[in-house]
């Protein structure tokens, strides 16, 4: 499973129309198809009623089931590339006679 076509999926479902599915995530329409048809044989489902001709896109309850998971994993996505853009934190030890823990640092810390 794809971020690209969880990402295909949710655009759809907030749009409810492949063409403006794809003006908005800068892909061809076919390109959307293709990454709806990947997420359904690999879940297994029909997640969108689609046809040729129909104005508006309907979410089946299969659909509606896993909306809330793709919305999860989005958001888990994000998380993990702004996890990624921090970087690696550092961190500081030291180690200390008990006279300097017991009588210098209590202030400090």
């Amino acid at each position: 499973m794809h971020i690209h076509d969880i990402q295909a999926f949710l655009t759809v479902t907030k749009t409810r129309n492949i063409s403006r599915a794809a003006d908005r995530l800068f892909i061809s329409q076919t390109a959307v198809t293709h990454r709806l048809k990947n997420l359904e044989d690999e879940l297994g489902v029909t997640l969108l009623a689609r046809g040729r001709g129909m104005k508006e896109i309907e979410i089946t309850p299969s659909g509606q089931d896993f909306l809330p998971i793709a919305k999860r994993w989005d958001a888990l996505w994000d998380e993990v590339g702004h996890f990624k853009k921090q970087g690696e934190k550092l961190a500081l030890s030291f180690g200390s006679v008990q006279t300097l823990n017991g009588y210098i640092f209590p202030p400090l810390i």
